[in-house]
């Protein structure tokens, strides 16, 4: 399994890459994306499915406000894969940005937990107190 990439300015992190395993087009036109890849000997993943048929919501400079779809784009959690991407995500970006050191001195080695773990009762940051 290739390992997925946390792309950065040099600052803080800026992206999260996974390598695609697979796409399929359902008989109703919606591409279904799996993409999964590891990370610190973890395996982590998500499905994306595409609505088909959408028209360009950006033509050169002008925005086409009719063209962009509520129900475009769905992200869909496959099961320990997606909780694992989750982690990452946290060790990512759920850091005070004022301590934020750049990418090439981060420590990415410790465990994390989900946001909802780091908040308290009041909807505040327990190692913070900013809200959640």
């Amino acid at each position: 399994m290739a390992d997925i990439l946390i792309t950065g300015d040099g600052k803080f992190p800026t992206g999260v890459q996974v390598p695609i395993v697979s796409a399929q087009k359902t008989t109703e036109g919606t591409t279904v994306i799996a993409a999964e890849g590891e990370y610190r000997g973890r395996l982590v993943g998500v499905e994306v499915s595409v609505r088909g048929q959408m028209k360009p919501g950006i033509i050169g400079d002008e925005i086409v406000r009719i063209a962009f779809y509520g129900s475009g784009v769905l992200v869909r959690g496959i099961g320990d894969l997606t909780r694992n991407l989750g982690d990452v995500f946290s060790e990512a970006y759920i850091l005070p940005v004022g301590i934020a050191l750049p990418l090439q001195q981060r420590d990415l080695t410790g465990t994390s937990t989900f946001p909802q773990d780091r908040c308290d009762s009041t909807r505040r940051m327990k190692n913070t107190g900013r809200m959640c």
